[in-house]
């Protein structure tokens, strides 16, 4: 994965001619991450971009990799490959593209894709065509075919679950895969892409994501519901004004499934799976802290056929969690069925590898 991180020399003075005193002695950059930090991995490329008023060109003049992430200092170390104090360390053209890219307001960390021919859309671009609601003329989301019942296994987590079916939109490859990136279609790479981008902020991404949804639910005729119940945001990514993105996914399915957005679960404190791993907690540990946080109103035993949303499923533990409170509390007594805008090509979730492999794999 690629970010183009966003340095605007006007809020504190960091400029290009900058660079070299603010890295240490190894080589390292730290970067301010305090939003959407859980969507960076180490081993990742970061490019820098900078813009302002003062006497460089806006471009690039940074690029390296992820060395390490603190989450309590909320900051990335950077392991520098390449800078310059002067002159941008990419051309023209790539410099135009990126700051296209970089463009939106009170955003600072954002994706640089994988390159493809995206026809009449922007996905890359401006996202006009999104943001319009375009999508379902578009040619690119038309060519992301939503994944068949029959190529999903049951996920570990779920064996057993109240859950009556797990209806995710599209395949999309994990920071660490048991496949290798070449073996994986193309499309399975640019979804990958996009749901990052989702997860830093872009919320125009909703509408299309939920177009995806709604179609994979109406191939198994699951469309009936009392209740679209979102899963619940952390309180501190909430109070730091992250895009709650389960929310934005619920109100566009709304309108999609003709059924009501009810937030019926809610956490009662902070929890973050990256963070409670990265302090030597344990993945089985997490799961017990996330079920005691949630929250289930009282309301909730009207509703007895309920749609949760997530954005991304793993291995299923938290709709695992979030279907078990909310039939502890009499809810979804007719059914819980939880939908996700991509499924993570891990192993358990795969009944054949040939349905996300290339041809030539």
């Amino acid at each position: 994965m690629r970010f183009l991180y966003k340095i605007h020399s006007g809020y504190d003075g960091f400029s290009p001619a900058k660079i070299k005193e603010r890295m240490d002695e190894r080589g390292r950059l730290a970067l301010g991450w305090k939003r959407y930090l859980d969507a960076a991995n180490r081993g990742d490329e970061v490019w820098v971009f900078f813009r302002g008023r003062q006497r460089f060109a806006d471009s690039v003049y940074v690029k390296g990799r992820i060395d390490s992430i603190d989450f309590d200092t909320e900051t990335v170390s950077l392991h520098v490959d390449t800078y310059d104090l002067e002159r941008p360390v990419v051309d023209p053209e790539a410099a135009r593209r990126v700051a296209q890219v970089v463009s939106p307001r009170y955003r600072q960390v954002f994706v640089w894709p994988e390159p493809w021919e995206s026809g009449d859309c922007d996905l890359f671009g401006s996202r006009e065509s999104c943001a319009d609601r375009r999508c379902g003329l578009c040619r690119q989301w038309g060519a992301y075919a939503t994944i068949d019942e029959g190529a999903l296994e049951v996920l570990p987590k779920l064996r057993g679950s109240e859950l009556t079916a797990l209806v995710p939109a599209y395949w999309a490859r994990p920071a660490r895969c048991y496949l290798a990136k070449h073996r994986l279609r193309g499309s399975i790479l640019e979804v990958t892409d996009l749901i990052t981008d989702f997860k830093l902020g872009n919320s125009v991404l909703a509408f299309p994501f939920s177009l995806g949804i709604a179609e994979a639910l109406r191939g198994r005729d699951l469309v009936q519901f009392d209740a679209i119940v979102p899963v619940p945001l952390s309180p501190d990514k909430a109070s730091m004004g992250e895009l709650h993105r389960t929310r934005a996914l619920a109100k566009e399915l709304s309108d999609l499934l003709d059924c009501p957005v009810v937030e019926l679960v809610t956490l009662t404190g902070p929890i973050s799976k990256r963070r409670h791993m990265a302090n030597d907690g344990t993945y089985a540990s997490f799961l017990r802290r996330y079920e005691s946080l949630l929250s289930v109103e009282r309301r909730g035993r009207r509703y007895q056929r309920i749609l949760i949303v997530d954005d991304v499923s793993t291995y299923g533990g938290t709709l695992r969690a979030v279907a078990k409170a909310l039939r502890a509390s009499g809810a979804g007594a007719s059914g819980l069925v939880a939908t996700t805008a991509v499924q993570m090509v891990v192993k358990g979730a795969l009944r054949d590898e040939a349905a996300v492999a290339t041809p030539a794999s």
